[in-house]
């Protein structure tokens, strides 16, 4: 598995928070019309626009962490760095420690 590094991190973070203010004000007006109208499908609907909204600010929030602090692979996957070599990745707290260990 290649590891890349996002290149463009602000628009990436553009466009993440603006799915999500679109998606979330989306939910919120579909929310209002379903408690209006008593629609319970448009209710699920508006739920699941807000967690589509949360959704693009976690993902807002990593590309945010993973530009400032250095960081381009937060997981525990495993992947072959040598010809028979496996290796673990550190999990992301280690990583955010220790860039802020250098910090201060």
């Amino acid at each position: 598995m290649r590891i890349r590094e996002i290149q463009h991190q602000i628009l990436t973070m553009i466009v993440l928070v603006a799915a999500s203010g679109i998606s979330l004000h989306r939910g919120f007006q579909m929310r209002i019309i379903a408690n209006k109208y008593d629609i319970l499908s448009l209710k699920t609907d508006a739920m699941n626009s807000i967690k589509d909204s949360s959704a693009s600010v976690i993902g807002f929030f990593s590309v945010l962490i993973s530009s400032q602090l250095g960081v381009i692979h937060a997981d525990a996957t495993l992947y072959k760095r040598k010809e028979g070599e496996e290796h673990v990745t550190n999990s992301i707290f280690k990583k955010v420690e220790s860039a802020l260990l250098m910090r201060i």
